[in-house]
């Protein structure tokens, strides 16, 4: 019976889809120095990973990008680089990652479009060869922001490109549904982009998916009628082993994983 709970518990977990996201470890500090803001993080795996990184807490309603200044005994000290929204504070369940802003103009794109889809989604629309697209499919409980720090690197290349939205995402980018099928609907979102695309020209498509994103692209790949226009897929973390990853959501509750 236990095992049982904890696998409809570990399913709960990873197919309905909450607004509240929480982080792993806390904001221990937040100070002024010279009208810079320093934050103290606890010494760990997360903490010590190299580069510019962003900070999110509050279920992603707090997010500030940040860059590692010293080490000390009490912990790891970032500093602050730029704030969305209001200041850290010190609270729990604090998070990294490599989301690096929130809207285009976070990352130089000033030009672009939001298209209504099929479905009443939105997605994201820049235009460049209207011949090549990428196609990007963000994770689970994220939302399109993830996917903008590839859009520059793919804008030089001369790509037209879109990022989609699920119909998990909260209004007016998605259609605030909560309960997810880990791909086996969602690919039908992906088959409208690539319609969307070859309607606008498109010859050569690139699927891009992070997390959820690529198990979604994945089922695209699988269960669509024609993906000759697709050329290739590259996948960032993709959630393609989903027993280990209701172990992990089961281990998460306080369950056992077996």
């Amino acid at each position: 019976m236990k095992r049982f709970i904890a696998r409809y518990i570990a399913m709960f977990r990873l197919l309905w889809l909450t607004p509240k996201v929480k982080g792993e470890f806390s904001i221990l500090k937040s100070e002024q120095r010279d009208n810079t803001t320093f934050v103290l993080l606890p010494d760990n795996a997360d903490t010590q990973g190299p580069g510019i990184q962003s900070l999110f807490w509050n279920s992603r309603k707090g997010h500030c990008v940040v860059e590692l200044s010293e080490v000390r005994p009490e912990g790891r000290w970032f500093k602050v680089l730029k704030t969305f929204g209001k200041d850290p504070i010190p609270t729990k369940g604090a998070w990294l990652s490599g989301w690096l802003g929130e809207t285009p103009e976070h990352f130089g794109i000033n030009n672009y479009d939001r298209i209504r889809m099929f479905d009443g989604t939105k997605a994201l629309l820049t235009k460049g060869d209207s011949h090549r697209w990428v196609i990007h499919v963000h994770g689970r409980k994220t939302l399109i922001g993830e996917t903008l720090r590839n859009f520059p690197l793919f804008d030089s290349l001369g790509f037209s490109q879109m990022a989609i939205s699920h119909k998990t995402d909260p209004l007016p980018a998605g259609l605030g549904k909560h309960k997810s099928t880990l791909g086996i609907t969602e690919w039908e979102l992906v088959d409208q982009a690539v319609s969307y695309a070859k309607a606008n020209g498109a010859r050569e498509v690139i699927l891009f998916g992070w997390s959820l994103g690529g198990m979604i692209c994945g089922q695209y790949l699988k269960r669509a009628s024609d993906i000759s226009v697709v050329k290739a897929a590259i996948f960032d973390s993709p959630m393609f082993d989903v027993r280990n990853t209701l172990r992990l959501q089961a281990g998460l509750a306080g369950y056992s994983d077996q």
